[in-house]
């Protein structure tokens, strides 16, 4: 059997040669054909190749500028370099693999995988995991949602199988047991009340750029995995850490294989422990050191979704004065359109006004400054606002809103005098022709004063102001009269003479 092949060939070789001495035979003439075709299809293939090697190549230089060919260079270096770059974040030119770890590229790896779970995870549980700054790692995560039915009938079997042990077991043990067959049930019943069940797998892989580096980095993770409030059984897989490695890949499966039943409530946990171990936001000021990690915390407070405003609460001496002080000089400092502005009673500040050189503004003392300015809306506010939007109305809201909580301080109420109070206010506005047209905003402000003026007429000549009715104007001058009795402070001997005239100085042009 095995000459057979052999004799096989012989056999075929001897046909062909005895047809080729007889070319006038059909046999011999098809074998001369065939010959010739395969010589002739041979030849013009190599002929086709010759040619095309043997064309000359087209100098662009002719035909294209110098710039145009510069840059075309360097479309194609970066094409090169993306090319590269595609390459090497898909997967390293070579693997080496050891017992523990693994030589992927130019680093060394060590894959864990956890072989045991807390059974009641606190919610973040691998918080302490993410604030290890020192040490560079890449945790992954396979989560796949179990078939209920076939979930109740394993954790029955589970349960069921623990309760028998306990049972059966009569030494010290048993109130072990015991202790995991009520775990057990109770996440049965868990499963029976609804209860999602996942399967759930966890692989850590560390990297560094050295063997010992490797070693410290593998210790300082196994540490936070199983202190508190981790509480995992991290291990080494070992002659597996191609296994492991290819199951902690991000778009990788669980071929490792390793998994655990683990409830919504589990999954939840785990999903809260991702964060930033580090707070580092362009443009932002140091606001202190991380609680765990000592690194700086630099916060911008502008850029805050839900507002910049702060309250800062504390003991006495405990550093709340101090610490808003720094932040307040850091942000002075960080930007050069940014106005400060202290309100402080108890002249705690005057060392950082003094330092920053502000200007000083003291309540009831002589430097003007009207509270009913308006300013003219810069553009760039202008294109940002809306269609019904109001610089005038606000200002109207700013100002009644400064003269209602004068009145308040003072405790006095101003009751159905508020009407009267508001056109007159609106009065000052509208003689110095300032309206609800935004081009009219640059025009002078009114004062308090020139409000007491208004009411002065409106005591004088009250049906100036009805609006329907003439038994208007006897309230309309009772109210003036009253207001300006109320408003006296802002007159030029009173207690507020400074806020009843014009400002003096404008805060655009100051920085604190």
């Amino acid at each position: 059997m095995r000459n057979l092949p052999l004799q096989s060939s012989r056999d075929i070789l001897s046909q062909l040669t005895q047809w080729a001495q007889q070319p006038t035979s059909p046999e011999g003439a098809a074998l001369y054909l065939g010959t010739i075709v395969v010589l002739g299809v041979g030849g013009t293939a190599l002929w086709q190749r010759y040619r095309t090697d043997d064309e000359p190549e087209v100098d662009f230089s002719d035909v294209l500028d110098e710039e145009t060919l510069e840059a075309g260079e360097a479309e194609g270096q970066l094409l090169d370099d993306i090319s590269e770059s595609h390459k090497t974040a898909t997967a390293p030119a070579a693997v080496e693999w050891k017992t523990r770890a693994a030589r992927v590229g130019e680093q060394w790896t060590t894959t864990l995988y956890i072989a045991d779970y807390a059974d009641y995870p606190n919610d973040g549980y691998l918080s302490d995991l993410f604030e290890l700054t020192d040490v560079e790692f890449d945790l992954t995560a396979h989560i796949t949602p179990k078939n209920q039915q076939r979930a109740r009938n394993e954790l029955q079997d589970i349960a069921d199988d623990l309760q028998v042990d306990a049972d059966l077991e009569q030494s010290v043990r048993s109130e072990y047991l015991q202790e995991r067959a009520n775990e057990a049930a109770a996440t049965y019943k868990a499963v029976e009340s609804g209860a999602s069940v996942f399967d759930q797998g966890l692989f850590v892989t560390v990297r560094a750029d050295d063997t010992d580096e490797l070693q410290n980095a593998v210790r300082a993770v196994k540490s936070a995995l199983r202190d508190e409030p981790a509480n995992l059984t991290p291990k080494t897989a070992i002659c597996r850490q191609d296994l492991a490695l290819q199951s902690a890949a991000p778009i990788g499966d669980n071929v490792f294989g390793r998994e655990s039943i683990a409830l919504g409530g589990a999954v939840g946990s785990l999903l809260a422990s991702p964060h930033n171990a580090t707070i580092l936001e362009e443009g932002g000021v140091e606001f202190g050191i991380h609680k765990d990690n000592q690194s700086p915390v630099v916060i911008d407070p502008f850029a805050r979704d839900n507002g910049y405003a702060m309250f800062t609460v504390g003991d006495t001496g405990s550093g709340k004065s101090f610490g808003a002080k720094e932040n307040f000089i850091r942000s002075i400092e960080q930007s050069k359109d940014r106005i400060g502005i202290i309100l402080e009673p108890l002249n705690n500040w005057a060392g950082v006004s003094e330092a920053l050189d502000a200007k000083r503004i003291t309540v009831g003392g002589t430097l003007g400054l009207n509270p009913l300015e308006i300013r003219q809306t810069p553009e760039h506010v202008q294109r940002a606002m809306g269609e019904d939007a109001s610089p005038f109305n606000e200002k109207l809201d700013d100002a009644m809103s400064f003269l209602t909580n004068f009145f308040a301080l003072r405790g006095i109420s101003l009751g159905d005098r508020r009407t009267t109070l508001e056109l007159g206010l609106r009065q000052a506005y509208e003689r110095h022709g300032i309206t609800d047209d935004i081009t009219t905003h640059g025009n002078p402000s009114p004062t308090i004063r020139e409000m007491l003026d208004v009411f002065e007429e409106m005591v004088d000549d009250p049906e100036s102001f009805v609006v329907r009715s003439d038994a208007e104007a006897e309230k309309i001058s009772d109210d003036a009269t009253w207001l300006i009795d109320q408003l006296r402070p802002f007159e030029e001997a009173g207690r507020y003479a400074n806020l009843g005239k014009e400002s003096e100085f404008d805060i655009r042009d100051e920085k604190v």
